[in-house]
């Protein structure tokens, strides 16, 4: 689809309950004891315990509708009230900062008090999503109500409004095991993005009201729509994606805190952060601006580009290497820190740096010694294997992007044991874990051995406790996690006896002990990217 190609009304995008799908849970919650997963030890500690309030709410729930009028109907509707205002706190507090684009908590609720009626359609979507998050069942109602709120919006004249609401539906679908629903949900938020004029730089001018809050909630919106997109065509490994070619001029989103406090500056534009490399000074933009600006070089180096042969493949690896660069060497000193001064972490330079390591991963992989096994194509998130492989004349160039790989996994390990809740990251991370697990998985088949393997090995574990804490909330990380875990007894020869020492009997016939370390590797600008907990800078 393209910007002049589709007006709203001629989109033609399914609705949302014109095809018969079996309700997926969003919990699978049982009376069985709360085991806890590697995730659990950097957090609060606040999974599976109730709070009073919820249990409160879920006694409620069992009591039968009374005659309207009567206390004890007014009763229940004050308990309706405050599971909403429950399920609002849980989406603000477990999928907001991972997808900041809808109004900070404070404005949505100044919004809704002075005009109900504009957020009527995106709020049932936002408790639906919240209610994933309650450690105790919720009733379906709620997602049936976003169902109904997303056909409304679709059958209606389109709003700012209803594209948040379809957006954030999208992704509650897709990661709710319902692929091709989110896809076409997806579809519908770009077509009715495009039909507003969302991707103009005046459109937050002139549908703000004056409130610099809004007028920044629809710049986020437009590009949370780009990144999503991104995201969804990683993760079904198409080369292409709708909003690629799509000539935007929306203004960069500011900082969280800027946001958060409805102090907004003035905005930094797209030609200032695409010729930053001849300011004065290192300019500074935000941190959701530099995951804009990483997704762009993405874009750029990968949308399109074929993978037909080795040729192909050794220039895509080129290119992305040298958009990696570009965008590192540019960061200001002030982003090359994940963790803040007071111990939270950046979340929009977490899913940056997880983006741009699975990358380096997908590229160099086909170029590299980690060999493919058939078994991967059970696997959902895992890329289709190369037609061609690297001949032994190539074993040099193979051990440099073994390397590469090798220590982009390492990085990626380092963020998922960074103190925060894994959770509450956005769910899209499900597919970096797995695609990079799976080159890890080859790695212990074909390429390491002795003290090397073995702590492999344990990156793995906490690559699939990341995987399993993510299948408690949303059911694709669920298969997910099955999925590889059936690859890895595959890859690992786990299924047969002695199992320990034939993972270690087979090896590529290259010989790593010999591999120089990263730094006379790998190019110097990813020498920055070595540890996620302070980065030193490229030199």
């Amino acid at each position: 689809m393209r910007a002049h190609a589709y007006p709203w009304h001629a989109c033609n995008a399914e609705s949302v309950t014109s095809k018969k799908h079996e309700t997926q849970p969003s919990i699978n919650h049982d009376d069985t004891p709360v085991v806890l997963s590697p995730n659990d030890f950097f957090t609060d500690f606040d999974f599976g315990m109730p709070s009073l309030e919820e249990e409160q709410l879920w006694h409620l729930r069992k009591i039968p509708s009374p005659p309207s009028g009567t206390p004890l109907h007014q009763g229940l509707a004050a308990a309706e009230g405050a599971e909403y205002e429950m399920l609002i706190g849980l989406y603000y507090d477990n999928f907001h900062r991972a997808h900041p684009c809808i109004l900070p908590q404070t404005h949505f609720r100044a919004i809704k008090a002075q005009d109900p009626e504009l957020v009527r359609l995106l709020e049932p979507v936002m408790c639906w999503i919240g209610s994933m998050y309650a450690s105790r069942p919720i009733s379906n109602v709620h997602e049936e109500r976003a169902r109904n709120a997303v056909d409304t919006a679709q059958s209606q004249p389109p709003t700012a409004f209803g594209v948040q609401a379809l957006l954030l539906f999208s992704i509650a679908t897709y990661w709710n095991n319902d692929i091709e629903k989110g896809h076409a949900i997806l579809d519908s938020t770009i077509c009715m993005a495009l039909g507003l004029g969302l991707h103009r730089r005046d459109f937050a001018r002139i549908h703000g009201k004056g409130d610099a809050v809004l007028e920044e909630s629809w710049r986020r919106t437009w590009w949370q729509i780009y990144i999503t997109d991104l995201h969804l065509a990683a993760s079904s490994h198409a080369s292409t994606w709708r909003t690629s070619d799509i000539e935007s001029t929306v203004d960069l989103p500011c900082e969280e805190h800027e946001y958060e406090s409805g102090c907004v500056s003035q905005p930094r534009t797209l030609d200032e952060y695409e010729n930053r490399e001849f300011g004065q000074q290192c300019a500074e933009f935000s941190s959701f601006a530099q995951v804009v600006g990483l997704a762009r070089c993405l874009d750029l180096t990968l949308a399109g580009a074929s993978r037909a042969d080795m040729v192909s493949l050794s220039r895509i690896a080129q290119e992305a290497d040298a958009a990696v660069a570009a965008w590192s060497l540019l960061l200001p000193e002030s982003k090359r820190q994940l963790v803040r001064t007071d111990g939270t972490v950046d979340e929009m330079l977490f899913k940056a740096n997880m983006l741009l390591n699975a990358y380096i991963v997908d590229v160099h992989r086909p170029l590299s010694s980690l060999a493919y096994s058939t078994i991967e194509s059970c696997s959902r998130c895992a890329p289709p294997a190369p037609s061609q492989h690297s001949s032994p004349a190539r074993a040099l160039q193979a051990r440099i992007h073994t390397t590469k790989i090798l220590q982009a996994i390492e990085r990626l390990t380092e963020l998922l044991t960074l103190p925060t809740q894994l959770t509450k990251h956005s769910p899209f991370l499900i597919c970096i874990v797995a695609i990079t697990t799976i080159a890890h998985l080859s790695a212990c088949r074909y390429v390491l051995s002795g003290r090397d393997w073995k702590i492999a090995r344990q990156r793995i574990r906490a690559a699939m406790g990341a995987l399993k804490a993510y299948g408690d909330i949303w059911p694709l990380g669920k298969r997910t996690y099955r999925e590889v875990g059936n690859v890895a007894r595959e890859i690992l020869d786990l299924n047969g006896p002695g199992s320990l020492e034939s993972q270690q009997a087979v090896r590529s016939t290259i010989d790593f002990s010999t591999t120089p370390h990263c730094s006379s590797v790998l190019p110097d600008y990813l020498d920055f990217l070595k540890s996620p907990l302070g980065f030193s800078g490229p030199p």
